[in-house]
């Protein structure tokens, strides 16, 4: 797990899946670790089941304060089967 630092945790579709997207760029910028749970082709749904659980882990290893959350939400129409 991520410790000694705050965290960027970051869900989101492909647009959210590489380093060099927006999560990379934001955490090198803040200077923040970094734990990406996005993936391509995801809906809504998984986005936020994935965020959630991302924060449910970091939160037996950090402060609140110590995490920033960044969502990138696919389209409303996107659903996952």
């Amino acid at each position: 797990m991520i410790e000694g630092k705050k965290v960027l945790l970051a869900s989101g579709c492909s647009f959210t899946f590489e380093d060099w997207n927006w999560p990379g760029h934001l955490s090198r910028k803040l200077n923040l670790n970094i734990l990406n749970k996005g993936m391509a082709s995801q809906g809504n749904g998984l986005i936020s089941r994935k965020v959630i659980s991302g924060l449910d882990e970091l939160l037996k290893t950090h402060k609140k304060e110590e995490v920033l959350v960044g969502v990138m939400w696919s389209g409303f129409n996107r659903h996952e089967y």
